[in-house]
């Protein structure tokens, strides 16, 4: 499966083989023409990091997938470091990048870097794990997280989120960081948070736009 996906800065491409759309979840997502996901996926990382510096940096992802994120900071100058549990997933990745490791995302060892994404299904502020926080005291600038708090929220309440947002602001300042902004998913169902170091600047905390979005477009064919 042949997968693009284009904004006015980025032309990204990925050509997945068959055993890794039959084995993963998204994937079979995106083979059924399903883009929503992963499209917000791209938009909240790229709109949540557009702004800093890029190139010449590190960037890690515990949860590696496919390497979508991954591959937009591979475009963007970013030196990408990327773990990956699932065999043929990792083999797929290990094709592209130099830097691959294959383990349990909660229990591998947190080198450190510039930049780190964690993103795993169905995570939570509330259910953190030793990776976690060694994501945290071993990310040098900035450490972005995917949240399903807003899933919870039938009906939806922007109020409630803004209020969840600032709690966890709270602990996070405790670690030496603070929330900068967030990108919630069209959905309302999932965000992507950004936390930087914590400066003591303004503690005011911003819903990111997306005023470029990808766009992505599925093709067929069979790649080994």
């Amino acid at each position: 499966m042949k997968i693009t996906a284009e904004n006015n800065k980025n032309y990204l491409e990925w050509q997945i083989p068959s055993d890794c759309v039959d084995t993963y979840p998204s994937l079979k997502k995106l083979k059924r023409g399903n883009t929503k996901d992963s499209e917000d996926k791209l938009n909240g990382v790229w709109s949540l990091i557009k702004r800093n510096k890029l190139k010449g940096c590190s960037w890690h992802e515990p949860f590696g997938g496919i390497g979508m994120s991954a591959r937009l900071a591979d475009s963007n100058g970013m030196f990408v470091s990327v773990n990956e549990l699932s065999p043929s997933l990792y083999k797929y990745l290990r094709e592209h990048y130099d830097d691959v490791t294959k383990g349990d995302a909660e229990k591998i060892e947190m080198a450190p870097v510039d930049y780190r994404f964690y993103d795993p299904s169905h995570f939570t502020f509330n259910h953190m794990c030793c990776s976690f926080f060694q994501s945290l005291l071993r990310t040098r600038k900035v450490f972005l997280y995917t949240d399903v708090y807003p899933f919870c929220l039938k009906p939806f309440d922007v109020n409630r989120l803004n209020q969840y947002v600032m709690h966890c602001n709270l602990w996070m300042l405790c670690c030496g960081w603070r929330i900068d902004e967030f990108y919630l998913y069209r959905s309302n169902n999932a965000m992507i948070i950004k936390a930087v170091k914590n400066n003591l600047g303004k503690q005011i905390i911003n819903r990111a736009k997306c005023t470029n979005p990808f766009e992505i477009t599925i093709g067929t064919g069979l790649f080994k």
